[in-house]
């Protein structure tokens, strides 16, 4: 057998065949594009049949300009306040008491002071209405009778009681019987909230707090508040101070207090206790 007859060629060229085979995969292709795009603008037609379902972004409206309000207007920083201090020797407060009873003109009257203040206060220097005073004292450094005070205390103070009658007076008082220096040992005075009665005069309505053997008696009072040439206090101008003064009497009742009496109460001290007090405030 020849070899032609064992290798049966196609009868038609190689090259046709070939490209015949292209022709057909080129055409399946171009088939199978068309239907995909057909398919793509049919749900494209259908969508647009359908409702709409698209959501809707807000848009930022600018706010028109006003003008601002007591609301929005923020209040302007309160002024800076002073610290001040209170030192020993700088401050007083006075104490005074008249006898009373059937026999009362056999008795003193009485001064009873003390300078060992010690405390805190604090100022706004453009508003002294926010003046606010702490002090106490140690009630042992209280002084009965001192010559020198009786001497400046004025009308009623030109006799002398003895030094047994005055070691008697100021043991009395330290006594549990009165102050009870040794449970009690300090006595505090507070101002505080205080209101303008007379502005050029340093006039001020104040809250005043006494502080006596543990208990506290509240009461309004008119005080003044001024504000001191520096040089006079310490020398020195670069340190403000500042001086609370004022008077008020007060009860030893109002204090929860009972005022010593002696011969079954044909003398004794009497009720009324006037307080006087000159705080002065240094900014060292």
């Amino acid at each position: 057998m020849k070899i032609r007859e064992l290798v049966r060629f196609p009868k038609k060229p190689l090259f046709m065949v070939f490209g015949r085979v292209n022709s057909l995969a080129t055409a399946r292709g171009f088939i199978l594009g068309a239907s995909l795009l057909a398919a793509v603008v049919l749900a494209a037609v259908s969508c647009a049949n359908l409702p709409s379902r698209s959501v809707s972004v807000p848009v930022p409206v600018p706010t028109p300009a006003t003008e601002p309000t007591s609301a929005t207007v923020m209040p302007a920083p309160a002024a800076p306040s002073t610290a001040l201090q209170l030192h020993d020797g700088d401050s007083r407060i006075e104490l005074r008491l008249d006898p009373a009873g059937p026999l009362a003109r056999l008795g003193h009257r009485h001064v009873i002071v003390t300078k060992a203040v010690l405390g805190a206060a604090n100022f706004d220097p453009t508003d002294l209405t926010k003046a606010y005073f702490s002090a106490a004292f140690p009630v042992k450094t209280l002084e009965v009778d001192l010559p020198e005070e009786r001497a400046g205390a004025g009308e009623g103070f030109n006799t002398a009681p003895d030094a047994a009658a005055i070691a008697g007076t100021r043991e009395h008082m330290l006594s549990p019987a009165l102050l009870d220096a040794e449970r009690f040992p300090e006595i505090g005075l507070r101002l505080q909230q205080l209101a303008t009665v007379e502005p050029t005069a340093g006039t001020f309505l104040a809250t005043v707090v006494f502080t006596v053997k543990g208990g506290e008696f509240v009461r309004p009072l008119t005080v003044t508040v001024r504000a001191l040439d520096a040089e006079s206090v310490d020398g020195d101008r670069n340190h403000p101070s500042y001086v609370a003064s004022g008077t008020w009497t007060v009860t030893h009742a109002e204090l929860g207090l009972m005022p010593y009496s002696a011969a079954g109460g044909l003398l004794k001290v009497g009720d009324p206790i006037e307080v006087r007090f000159h705080l002065v405030a240094k900014a060292r």
